[in-house]
């Protein structure tokens, strides 16, 4: 198998053609705006590509049945020296019954094994879903909202290197400049300490993903709904789509989405494979 360098990057883009699922993340690996690497099994005519955004996230696309780019998998995932977990989707869903077969570990269910198990797990099955945005919905809340009850500021290039979390924007971008040409960020301070920020992890003349970073401190305050609020509307003033997808166990963010305006699309199987 092989790893492209970032400047054949475009040969899978056929690849990412009529798939139903959430897969910006993988695109902006793949348009240069986030750091990650990419294997195909042919340099020449990829027909399956597997693609590692570097915050850890991961996708497959492509032929299932290929034995080969299989047994690349099982190496490279047995001898993975991973620095953080990493968070795999496939499509299309012939994959979920290979990928178990590919990993050297057992793979154990989120809410069907007891929580000590998948503590200890090595490899976890979750549900990932993947939500669409009700433009009803959301106008109906907004109405409810006064952005000026806030301090909100626009989150800038300063704030990019500094501002540290587990979903954080230096995470999803290549660098400093890349964000600040690409991406947008609205950060809600409370006596001039920020706590809560809503930004583009994913941006395109298309879409604008929503990532959210809330200070532990600020947390239950629903100032996580505010700094989205604001940043839903630029999205919508600029004439984007906003886009929304977690973990189905992640009740903060799956409750924090219906509460602005998205509603669930499909659920599709999401493999945790640690560290």
């Amino acid at each position: 198998m092989y790893e492209l360098d970032t400047g054949s990057y475009r040969k899978v883009t056929h690849l990412f053609e009529n798939v139903p699922i959430n897969t910006w993340f993988a695109q902006a690996v793949i348009n240069g705006v986030a750091n990650g690497q990419v294997f195909v099994d042919n340099l020449l005519n990829p027909e399956v590509v597997y693609i590692i955004h570097n915050y850890g996230m991961s996708l497959i696309l492509g032929d299932s049945t290929n034995t080969g780019f299989n047994q690349f998998l099982i190496e490279y995932w047995s001898k993975a020296r991973r620095s953080h977990n990493e968070f795999l989707q496939a499509y299309p869903e012939s994959w979920d019954k290979i990928i178990p077969t590919l990993l050297t570990n057992d793979l154990l269910i989120e809410g069907v094994d007891s929580a000590e198990k998948i503590i200890q797990a090595k490899n976890v099955l979750h549900t990932r879903v993947n939500f669409s945005f009700n433009p009803k919905k959301y106008s109906q809340l907004r109405t409810k909202v006064n952005l000026d009850d806030y301090d909100i500021r626009e989150f800038g290039i300063d704030d990019f290197a500094n501002y540290s979390g587990s979903v954080v924007p230096n995470l999803f971008w290549r660098d400093a400049d890349t964000f600040r040409k690409n991406g947008k960020a609205y950060a809600v301070y409370v006596k001039g300490e920020l706590a809560s920020v809503a930004f583009s992890s994913c941006q395109n003349d298309e879409i604008l993903e929503l990532g959210i970073e809330t200070n532990p401190d600020f947390r239950g305050c629903g100032l996580a709904k505010i700094a989205c609020i604001r940043l839903i509307d630029y999205a919508l003033d600029c004439g984007l789509t906003p886009i929304w997808a977690c973990r189905k166990g992640n009740l903060g963010s799956y409750k924090l989405a219906e509460s602005i305006g998205f509603v669930v699309d499909c659920e599709l199987a999401y493999y945790q494979l640690k560290m």
